[in-house]
């Protein structure tokens, strides 16, 4: 049986195998959606743009 990618990742954090801080990212998350961090998506999407032009370099 073959597993996606988001599987695998999934497996991986349920079974603690990652260095990602899952409490943490809940916590940015719920201050996302209070409002209490404001997303600059102007600087976001400068910093794709600037990425994937180095990329094509």
């Amino acid at each position: 049986m073959a597993l996606s990618s988001t599987s695998r990742t999934l497996l991986a954090l349920q079974n603690g195998e990652t260095d990602i801080d899952v409490a943490k990212v809940a916590a940015i998350r719920e201050a996302i959606a209070r409002g209490d961090i404001k997303i600059d998506t102007g600087k976001i999407a400068d910093g794709l743009l600037a990425s994937a032009q180095e990329l094509l370099r």
